[in-house]
């Protein structure tokens, strides 16, 4: 059985379809075929009797289900997340067992509970989608990371004002790793390997076709600067750049406050 993530990635190679959306519609229709089995097995003699013809009449053997008339609707599969041995109890069992933990030991620091580690783990809705999708370990650090600098923030909104995460470290400087603009790192890794690179197009093509046959033609013809290209060639963020081109600042005060302070 593919997982959801495997899945997508799949349908992803043949067609542009939204593939998580045919998944989830499949486990239901799953689901559904599985209860209307589970009822049709349940069913008695009595009831089995009655939709077959009066000429096919036979003397059954009893069965398991004529004598036993169980409820199959109270009962799931092992797979199923409403099952007490499944992979969602087993995670609820665990985070109990952790809240139990930090209850005990006799440290004098504070200690770094789940609920700190982990803030989202109370939030989070136990479904198919959240038990059995499949996240890189670096999706969950920077889901982690964000909700936290998303509370400094707001603590500090007067500062910040209402920017985001990601437009907030596109313009820090400070630590030297900054600044680090998300949407230039993903035109840069998106147009890696054999594909032109970020500021080529720009260099090599012009905005104009030859499509008539006057003497005048305007192909070729440069609409840009140079320094258009040179900067998108460049490999550095809007912002990587201000702080090369900018310059030098005065003795007050001011500005390294607002950078390094």
């Amino acid at each position: 059985r593919l997982s959801r993530t495997e899945f997508i990635e799949q349908v992803a190679r043949h067609c542009d379809d939204d593939a998580g959306q045919a998944y989830d519609n499949a486990c239901g229709y799953a689901a559904q075929l599985e209860f209307l089995h589970r009822e049709q097995a349940s069913l008695g003699d009595d009831e089995t009797r009655h939709k077959r013809s009066p000429d096919s009449e036979t003397d059954a053997d009893p069965t398991y289900a004529a004598l036993f008339k169980e409820n199959w609707s109270a009962f799931c599969e092992a797979s199923s997340i409403a099952a007490l041995d499944s992979p969602a109890a087993y995670l609820r069992a665990l985070h109990l067992f952790a809240e139990q933990v930090e209850k005990t030991g006799k440290g004098t620091r504070e200690r770094i509970t789940l609920a700190i580690r982990r803030p989202t783990l109370k939030d989070m809705v136990i479904d198919n989608s959240s038990v059995y999708r499949q996240l890189p370990l670096l999706t969950i650090v920077n889901e982690t990371l964000t909700e936290h600098l998303q509370i400094h923030l707001t603590q500090n909104s007067g500062i910040y004002k209402s920017k985001s995460v990601n437009e907030v470290l596109a313009g820090t400087r400070y630590p030297f790793d900054l600044p680090f603009d998300l949407a230039h790192q993903q035109c840069l890794l998106g147009l890696s390997g054999n594909k032109p690179g970020l500021g080529e197009l720009n260099y090599r093509l012009s905005l104009s076709l030859p499509l008539g046959q006057l003497q005048s033609n305007a192909y070729g013809k440069v609409y840009q600067e140079a320094y258009e290209a040179q900067r998108l060639l460049s490999g550095l963020s809007p912002e990587q750049q201000t702080l090369l081109t900018e310059p030098f600042w005065s003795v007050s005060k001011s500005d390294f406050k607002a950078h390094y302070d």
